[in-house]
């Protein structure tokens, strides 16, 4: 039986990290926005894309 569901890393390693990052980065800085992209448990899966030094301090602080 064949199954229907990835684990996160699963998915990342198929789709590859660095691919999820470019496509993050590009999109956060055509649209002005932070961006992350996390798993269902909560984990980072990138790193933040064009956060403010205000947003890096309130994440890095909690």
């Amino acid at each position: 039986m064949m199954r229907n569901t990835f684990s996160s890393q699963e998915w990342l390693k198929f789709i590859g990290k660095e691919k999820l990052q470019t496509f993050q980065d590009s999109f956060a800085r055509v649209d002005n926005i932070s961006l992350c992209f996390f798993d269902l448990e909560g984990t980072p899966l990138t790193v933040w894309s064009n956060s403010s030094l205000l947003c890096h301090q309130i994440i890095k602080n909690n």
